[in-house]
């Protein structure tokens, strides 16, 4: 009985340690490299229950705007990632990550719109179904809406 408990104590710690082991995923930036463009990086962030974390030698790759940000392409969501590997998750828009509009950006938060400022600070809790860029000051949003049904070109 001593060595089944033995072997059963082994099998659950090596369960451990394959559940806390990362996954590496591809992902998609621009890099430093003279004339670069968006382009697909292979292993470059590492997937623990959820969290990603961008690796380091791929982190220092990365180019980053003079606003000190980059956007960043990770398991079909976009985000914004500073030089110290802080990741917001953001709304996708035109085929990318959402841009900042009068310091803000949105991002989903337990399936609700925020916006978050330049520095990753929460600016506007997630009250809202939906919402657009600020403009004017202003930003339309949207409480209680849901996705309609697609037009004859896709578009819902």
């Amino acid at each position: 009985m001593k060595k089944i408990t033995q072997v059963l104590i082994a099998i659950l710690l090596s369960t451990a340690n394959l559940a806390s082991a990362g996954v590496l995923v591809e992902c998609g930036y621009i890099s430093k490299e003279p004339m670069a463009a968006f382009q697909p990086h292979p292993d470059c962030a590492e997937t623990i229950s959820g969290k990603v974390t961008i690796m380091p030698d791929d982190l220092k790759k990365i180019h980053f705007g003079p606003d000190g940000l980059a956007t960043i392409f990770v398991l079909n969501q976009n985000y914004y990632i500073k030089p110290n590997g802080a990741l917001l998750p953001v709304i996708a828009y035109d085929n990318g990550a959402d841009y900042f509009s009068e310091g803000l950006i949105r991002s989903s938060v337990d399936g609700r719109i925020a916006f978050f400022d330049t520095n990753f600070n929460q600016a506007i809790p997630p009250k809202y179904d939906w919402a657009w860029p600020f403009e004017a000051g202003r930003a339309l949003v949207c409480l209680g809406c849901t996705a309609g049904s697609p037009d004859k070109d896709g578009h819902v």
